[in-house]
């Protein structure tokens, strides 16, 4: 059975709330990672995404953590199995699947993915630009390696439009928006 939270009532139902609540700020939801070869997953992901477009959501955020299993106290003989979430590098993979799959489903522009998962670097940041995301957004590697992540990001993102003749970041997102219409045209 599929979890309450991840059904199309439950993305229409909160949007309706967060409408009520605060009509004038912007509402994402953030979507779980899934594995390539989970095509039920995936569908998931992606009719909770259009759900999240058709009814009024600014975008969405990709990926949660992934879940894994663990032994929450292994001294403790009556313990059971607890769930736990698995985050930087690792998500990496799940991450650019989900932005790619999501981008490829929604191309309307104004509909905002902010990519997550990984994303400690300027490469992996514009690997998540390329795949189709808008931002990005990291919190672990901040946490762990301090603030000058930021800056360094920026610098290689900007060095890179720099480079290619790119005067601002969404010339290159609407370059990657077109290739993605045309794969979409020959797929």
């Amino acid at each position: 059975t599929v979890p309450l939270l991840r059904t199309p009532e439950y993305v229409k139902e909160s949007l309706r709330i967060m409408y009520d609540i605060a009509p004038d700020h912007l509402k994402f939801f953030k979507l779980w990672p899934y594995e390539q070869e989970d095509s039920e997953n995936r569908e998931l992901v992606l009719s909770l995404a259009r759900t999240a477009y058709e009814n009024g959501a600014n975008g969405v955020v990709l990926v949660n953590t992934l879940p894994v299993e663990h032994n929450y106290n292994p001294k403790d003989l009556n313990s059971k199995p607890k769930r736990a979430g698995k985050g930087g590098q690792d998500l990496i993979p799940y991450m650019l699947r989900g932005v790619s799959d999501v981008r490829h489903e929604i191309l309307d522009e104004n509909f905002l993915i902010i990519a997550c998962g990984g994303i400690g670097d300027g490469p992996t940041a514009l690997s998540a630009l390329h795949a189709g995301a808008d931002m990005f957004a990291g919190f672990s590697p901040v946490s762990f390696d301090g603030f000058s992540v930021i800056p360094r990001s920026y610098s290689f993102i900007a060095n890179y439009l720099a480079e290619r003749g790119y005067r601002t970041l969404r010339e290159l997102q609407y370059e990657v928006h077109q290739r993605i219409r045309k794969e979409k045209v020959t797929t």
